[in-house]
């Protein structure tokens, strides 16, 4: 193993050599932690133990590359999506639903009413009434038809909640 430089010897010049000195120290290092487990996984386990294959070290020009370039992560967001150690979760449905009563109960259930869509309309004459915006609706022929005027801020013009039922 390289040993570190002491004062007054040859000091790297700039940032690359000591980045060049920096990868052989650390090379160096993890030859010598795997050479030491290796000793001890074979006495541990004489046979010898498979190990998997080990991926092929980036070249120095690879390592430059990728320290001057910009990480590819660019909001957590992205790097959660992407994170193959990502835990998923699957939502258990906890809720007990029962659709209607037991012929024992004495409960009675109430029938299942139609989903509701709701529509805003804003930014009508003042003028307007409840009563012009269901005419203008009831050639749609909607199933119900609930419009009610809603406060606006400015009185410059009118706003309206209308709810329908899904068909």
């Amino acid at each position: 193993m390289p040993s570190v430089q002491e004062n007054g010897a040859d000091q790297p010049n700039n940032i690359m050599e000591m980045f060049i000195d920096l990868k052989q120290v650390f090379s160096s290092f993890c030859i010598d932690i795997n050479t030491k487990v290796d000793h001890i996984s074979k006495q541990i386990a004489p046979e010898g133990i498979a190990r998997q294959p080990e991926l092929q070290e980036p070249t120095l020009h690879e390592e430059l590359v990728k320290a001057n370039l910009k990480p590819e992560v660019k909001t957590c967001a992205f790097a959660v999506r992407n994170s193959s150690s990502a835990v998923k979760r699957v939502k258990s449905d906890s809720k007990l639903v029962i659709h209607g009563a037991s012929k024992i109960s004495s409960l009675k259930s109430v029938i299942k009413l139609p989903k509701r869509k709701a529509i805003f309309l804003s930014r009508l004459s003042p003028d307007t009434t409840v009563y012009e915006v269901s005419q203008f609706l009831n050639p749609l022929k909607p199933n119900h038809l609930l419009c009610r005027r809603i406060r606006t801020k400015f009185q410059s013009y009118a706003s309206f909640h209308v709810e329908v039922f899904e068909s």
